[in-house]
């Protein structure tokens, strides 16, 4: 199927917001929490380092698998805690009630943030924001729970990072890439083209 006044293509072969992919990976994800979570260690682990962690970084141990594990989209954490859980100390200066992350996976002790681009670039702000919840984090959900950051975007993107990067992205635990999700999730179509958006 497909329309017309879209030049004969469907609206996923237009779009490039990133929150359309990161809904389709969610989707994969989605009940499948602990085979994503195998493929981070097993593919991830050398790079894998927690931006706060209850232990020390030389005896960090594997993500753990066999763990009840959640996978959120959108995830609009101080808002919502701040409703339902309880009311976070400090002022707006501390958290912004508006943040919100592309994905997040949650276990008991562990919260993994992912952050996404596809065809645009990290920016500063955003950068900046993920340094202030890497602080805000364990003040609200207990220095027991290990914080991971994860950056999402074209291998391309990466690769021109290397020698084209705007900002610096030491903040992330360790980086993916969409090409390596197409890989994962059965050479899916829709994340491949989310692997070549960006610059196209």
């Amino acid at each position: 199927m497909s329309f017309s006044y879209l030049d004969n293509k469907n609206w996923r072969d237009v779009t490039r917001d990133e929150r359309f992919f990161c809904a389709h990976l969610y989707e994969h994800i989605l009940g499948n929490e602990r085979d994503f979570i195998k493929w981070l260690n097993k593919r991830k682990l050398k790079d894998l380092k927690p931006k706060h962690a209850p232990v020390m970084k030389e005896n960090l141990p594997k993500l753990l698998e066999d763990t009840n594990w959640e996978v959120g989209y959108e995830v609009c954490f101080y808002r919502d805690y701040n409703k339902n859980i309880r009311t976070i100390k400090g002022t707006r200066d501390y958290y912004s009630p508006k943040r919100t992350f592309d994905l997040c996976l949650f276990s008991e002790n562990t919260i993994v943030i992912i952050e996404a681009k596809v065809h645009q670039l990290f920016k500063k702000k955003q950068i900046d924001d993920l340094k202030n919840d890497l602080k805000c984090l364990p003040d609200i959900v207990g220095k027991g729970v290990a914080i991971y950051s994860i950056a999402l975007a074209s291998s391309r993107y990466f690769d021109d990072y290397k020698t084209n990067g705007r900002v610096s992205l030491n903040c992330f635990s360790t980086r993916i890439n969409w090409l390596e999700m197409h890989r994962l999730y059965n050479n899916d179509q829709t994340l491949l083209r989310a692997e070549r958006v960006y610059k196209n």
